[in-house]
């Protein structure tokens, strides 16, 4: 059967790409192209080769956009009449009758393909296809490039729309240049709105990358100039500059830059699901007196300049990962003991179903988090009467699952109502065939991702979270290279944030008896089907 299948899929792209080829030859008036281009969007996977590539045979990739946001296309090249080498693809500026947007504001990245071996069996979440090959996953730097005969590789086309573009609509020249063949020329259209991102970042998330991995990688290379590329480039995500672990250490002043682009959540200090003690206590003491008394001196050193700053409110202390009841009594005196003295507020996956409702938890647990399929709405709204606040987590993402998936978390938060998004690591950067092996011993993964199509990174990493869960930026030799996962979760987190200002506006519409043709546009706007979360 399986052969069968792969013989299926072979036919029924060799039928897609004779399509294409007809379609260009009618087009372009080329009868026997060496190679024809297109245009896909970021939602959807352009296969290298064995699945079928579909995209939209056009001379014009079209973009609508608000002033602020970073918005993708995939051009897409298919050498379908023999192999192409050293491609080079170019973007001029932006220009129309509103003015110039420089070239600068736009990246062509190769999508590099990592090797799938061992395609997981979906057990929560659906995944695309159970196809062992090259999955295309890693945003490369720009670089020339080949194309092998019969292979369909995308580039991934990246536009910052900067604050001050004036409305109106755009075009800037795209050229596609082997070195063996003709240049194509095709064009970018981007349609910039009269509206802008906001400013804010309104989705809470503890996206945690852990610096020590990063050292462990890196090894001398890791470098303050090249720790500071990757907060950049996390903090470009909106994403919260916040590690779940105790030797991760964000300076001050790397913070408070991070809140001055957005930053909405500090993760000042965690401590172990077990405090430290071999089992679950059942008297004193709760927590072991020396991981107290560091986290106590850490709480010193940083609760007082929150407080100045006025940022306490923003700030969590972390502890009691995934604990059960066994541990509850701890965790509510180690908990009572942090808020009398430190006035922060606590956060903690605990296995509480609950919420705190029935547990004693409520007041001494400020954040709950449950795993997204453990989520239950009915209850998460009670425990929100009573004070708390209700988070979710995810353990499984990975590149099998569909990129829909990627840009309909922040949406699915929104739906639900949640008060933020954990995942427990984004670069888990790791290499070898057992869990926790020294770096020595990796078999794989033990150099940065090199500019290659059929990437040497192994997604398998060590087999513990396979295929790249937790793992959503990859070390490049000189700064970080994205994923298609994370570039669609970003997209997900702008629209989250428009959604949130949707939402107050409406609320400012219907306090002041606003416009009423206002309010229903915007009720619409905000209604989110059921079909966009698993229940």
């Amino acid at each position: 059967w399986a052969a069968l299948s792969r013989e299926f899929r072979a036919v029924e792209r060799d039928v897609a790409l004779a399509a294409t080829v007809g379609e260009w030859a009618v087009r372009r008036n080329e009868k026997s192209p060496r190679y024809v281009v297109g245009w896909q969007n970021t939602l959807t996977r352009v296969w290298l080769r064995d699945l079928s590539a579909n995209w939209r045979m056009t001379d014009v990739g079209h973009l609508d956009m608000m002033k602020g946001e970073t918005e993708g296309i995939q051009l897409v090249i298919a050498a379908v009449g023999g192999a192409l080498s050293k491609v080079k693809v170019t973007v001029g500026d932006l220009a129309g009758s509103s003015g110039r947007i420089p070239a600068t504001s736009i990246t062509a990245h190769p999508i590099g393909f990592v090797h799938l071996d061992k395609p997981q069996t979906p057990i929560v979440h659906p995944v695309e296809a159970m196809y062992i090959g090259w999955w295309p996953e890693i945003l490369l730097d720009p670089f020339e490039f080949d194309v092998s005969k019969g292979d369909t590789q995308p580039v991934w086309l990246s536009v910052t729309m900067p604050r001050a573009a004036k409305p109106g609509v755009y075009t800037a020249p795209v050229e596609v240049a082997p070195a063996n063949a003709p240049a194509v020329k095709l064009t970018l259209e981007v349609k910039v709105w009269d509206c802008e991102l906001p400013r804010a970042w309104h989705l809470r998330s503890i996206m945690s990358f852990h610096d020590g991995w990063a050292r462990k990688f890196y090894e001398s290379a890791w470098t303050p100039a090249l720790r500071q590329k990757f907060l950049d480039f996390l903090v470009a995500r909106r994403i919260n500059l916040t590690s779940m672990y105790g030797d991760t250490d964000f300076t001050w002043d790397e913070l408070m830059k991070a809140v001055e682009a957005g930053q909405n959540t500090i993760l000042v200090y965690t401590i172990p699901s077990n405090a430290g003690l071999g089992k679950p206590p059942t008297a004193p003491p709760w927590i072991d007196e020396k991981m107290l008394a560091a986290t106590c001196k850490k709480l010193d050193e940083w609760c007082p300049k929150l407080k100045q700053a006025g940022l306490l409110d923003k700030a969590l202390f972390y502890g009691f990962d995934e604990v059960h009841k066994e541990w509850f009594e701890a965790a509510r005196r180690v908990f009572r003991i942090i808020k009398e003295r430190y006035g922060i507020q606590t956060f903690s996956t605990l296995q509480d179903a609950s919420y705190g409702l029935d547990t004693g938890l409520t007041g001494l647990v400020d954040n709950f988090s449950p795993l997204i399929q453990l989520y239950d709405r009915p209850q998460a709204r009670k425990a929100r009467a009573a004070g708390a606040k209700v988070w979710w987590y995810e353990t499984d993402w990975n590149i099998e699952q569909r990129l829909t998936r990627s840009r309909l978390i922040p949406w699915q938060t929104f739906k639900v109502e949640a008060d933020g998004f954990l995942i427990w690591c984004i670069n888990r950067w790791r290499g070898g065939d057992k869990l926790g092996l020294p770096k020595s011993q990796w078999k794989w993964n033990t150099q940065p991702v090199a500019n290659q199509i059929l990437n040497e990174w192994n997604p398998w990493l060590d087999g513990g979270t396979p295929n790249s869960t937790a793992n959503y930026l990859y070390p490049g030799a000189s700064g970080p290279l994205s994923s298609t996962r994370l570039e669609n979760f970003r997209d997900g987190v702008e629209e989250y944030d428009l959604l949130c200002e949707a939402r107050q506006r409406l609320s400012q519409l219907k306090a002041t008896r606003g416009d009423a043709a206002k309010v229903a546009a915007l009720e619409k706007a905000l209604t989110i089907e059921e079909s966009f979360i698993k229940s």
